[in-house]
């Protein structure tokens, strides 16, 4: 159950201030979600975000999304879909955050599960 009146949630993890869960009611985009996240974390430029979507069964949508070009106008802004996990990964490789605890309780709050992946941990909702 929501901890407000919102019924729809996404979960934006890894390279925010607050790793959580962010419940909206009607719509939010990538932007909206990570500002309620705390914003991305200040030592990090150049940020891309990777959105995973839960399509039929089990397959998921992986969405490339570039902060910067949504800043400059370059790119729009994604609207985010129920269940949508968000995770903001710095481009810099000596900067790039990992997966923490504080991440994985985010998941366990929004209901998603990292698991390991054949080429990563995965988060699964």
């Amino acid at each position: 159950t929501p901890p407000y009146s919102e019924d729809k949630k996404v979960c934006v993890i890894r390279n925010v201030v607050k790793p959580s869960a962010v419940w909206f009611k009607t719509s939010i985009t990538v932007t909206q979600a990570i500002k309620e996240a705390g914003g991305v974390s200040t030592d990090s430029k150049n940020t891309e975000v990777i959105i995973s979507r839960k399509l039929e069964g089990a397959v998921r949508e992986i969405i490339r999304v570039d902060l910067k070009a949504i800043e400059k106008g370059r790119a729009k802004d994604l609207p985010l879909e129920n269940n949508d996990i968000v995770d903001v990964i710095p481009k810099d490789k000596k900067k790039r955050v990992p997966r923490t605890v504080s991440t994985q309780s985010a998941c366990a709050s929004c209901g998603c599960r990292i698991i390991p992946g054949q080429h990563g941990p995965l988060i699964v909702h």
